[in-house]
């Protein structure tokens, strides 16, 4: 999934009411990924009207070094971040702007505002800290008049963690995030709206929220009614006696390069190879991986196995590529070795007994885009330690090179890692992105 020319789109962030940069930073390494130059502004939102943080902020954008006319200007922003855009845009009349995307903003204010401003104990205390803006998220403040003419995509909350809530929106009809009622986020001329389960506070840090705001800035349009018909899905398979957790590194890698994920946990410890399948298929109708236009697969060792099991019985429609890493595609002598010991029996299970090496062959011919990556550092391990054989070389400690390999793959490639650092070798990463859009490795510099 390439990115976009980063040299003719820039995107402002702005953040909400006593929120700073920070909350904005994963945001902005998300769009960064995606190919966007990104300006994230610090603003003294406590200290300055919106009319003077217009100001402030017109200011850092257009004395910015990356700044330039020439480039189209979007807005991500959260809250009040919202109304500070749409008065830049109002009074500085930008010729290059693109498209705008609101997190949870106060367009016709918010009754939390109002019951804050209004309430004897809680209004003073309110007015000091908020500052001179606070009067201007009240439902009854007047903004200033402005067309909405850009394409403007509203995200609103629906989950709430505010312990005010229950006295703040006790008779409101409609959903809110704790802070923002969803109707208050609407305005007059926006060209999308959508409602996701999110709260005010974490909006921005939602990995869904993400990937909508990349789907506006790219589309002019939000993901609607769960259509998947452009998305590319990549399902994560992790190997024996590990957690779907494990494959987390790969899951972030993934997600901050556009692709949605699929994160599938099996017993890999208590069945056998052909019937751990039930879990792929499952998953894969549950989650209506069909409706993908692409289907990858990124597999770890066991992972790949259980993978080609799948697709011995079944060919997904809109199957893409598949990434192996240290998968024994012939069965491993790690396995040959301890396959009879009474611990190795106890914790691999039944999978365990079938990674020896005369249950595999190479006359097994791959029809699909397969690339495949193993590592080459033989690191001691308690499976290198209690074998009474060696591995071939070169390994990573419990699978050689060769017995990674398998007729009819793409592209096979290695890295100086061991067997389990294959997961979180930022260059192992780095290739798996690259074979997923490219169907071939990169060319790495010995």
């Amino acid at each position: 999934m390439t990115a976009q020319n980063s040299k003719n789109e820039i995107v402002v962030l702005l953040h909400g009411i006593l929120r700073s940069r920070t909350d904005m930073l994963g945001l902005e390494g998300y769009l960064l990924k995606q190919g966007y130059e990104t300006l994230n502004i610090l603003y003294p939102s406590r200290k300055k009207n919106l009319e003077d943080l217009t100001d402030f902020v017109a200011d850092k954008i257009e004395n910015h070094p990356a700044y330039s006319p020439e480039k189209t200007l979007n807005f991500v922003t959260h809250s009040m971040g919202g109304l500070i855009a749409r008065y830049y845009i109002a009074t500085h009349k930008p010729e290059n702007l693109g498209k705008v995307v609101m997190l949870g903003p106060p367009n016709t204010g918010s009754e939390f505002a109002d019951f804050l401003s209004e309430n004897k104990l809680l209004a003073p205390l309110f007015k000091n800290i908020f500052g001179p803006a606070s009067a201007q998220l009240t439902t009854s403040y007047d903004h200033i008049e402005d067309d909405i003419t850009y394409p403007l995509g509203v995200i609103a909350g629906n989950a709430s963690i505010n312990p005010l809530a229950p006295w703040v929106f006790p008779n409101h009809k409609g959903a809110h995030d704790g802070i923002v009622p969803v109707e208050r986020t609407k305005i007059k001329g926006m060209t999308d709206h959508i409602v996701m389960k999110s709260t005010h506070t974490f909006m921005m840090f939602n990995p869904k929220v993400m990937r909508q705001v990349h789907k506006f800035l790219k589309h002019g349009k939000f993901a609607h009614d769960n259509d998947k018909s452009n998305e590319e899905l990549v399902v994560l398979l992790h190997g024996i006696a590990n957690p779907a957790f494990v494959m987390s590194p790969i899951d972030i890698h993934l997600f901050m390069h556009g692709y949605e994920t699929l994160n599938i946990e099996y017993p890999s410890q208590s069945e056998s190879i052909d019937r751990l399948t039930k879990y792929i298929h499952r998953a894969l109708r549950k989650n209506k991986a069909s409706d993908y236009k692409k289907l990858h697969f990124v597999c770890f060792s066991l992972g790949g196995l259980v993978l080609r099991s799948y697709l011995m019985r079944t060919t997904p429609s809109n199957l893409g590529r598949v990434v192996m890493l240290g998968t024994p595609n012939q069965g491993t002598q790690a396995a040959d070795s301890l396959k009879d010991a009474w611990f190795y029996r106890l914790f691999f299970g039944k999978a365990g007994q079938e990674l020896t090496t005369d249950r595999f062959s190479m006359d097994t011919e791959i029809n699909y885009d397969l690339g495949i990556i193993a590592g080459t550092q033989n690191t001691l391990s308690p499976a290198t330690m209690l074998m009474h054989q060696s591995l071939p070389e070169p390994n990573d400690g419990a699978v050689s090179v060769e017995s990674t390999k398998i007729k009819g793959m793409k592209d096979h490639t290695t890295l100086p890692v061991n067997h389990t650092a294959l997961i979180t070798d930022n260059r192992a990463k780095e290739q798996i992105t690259h074979f997923l859009n490219h169907g071939k490795f990169k060319k790495m510099k010995k």
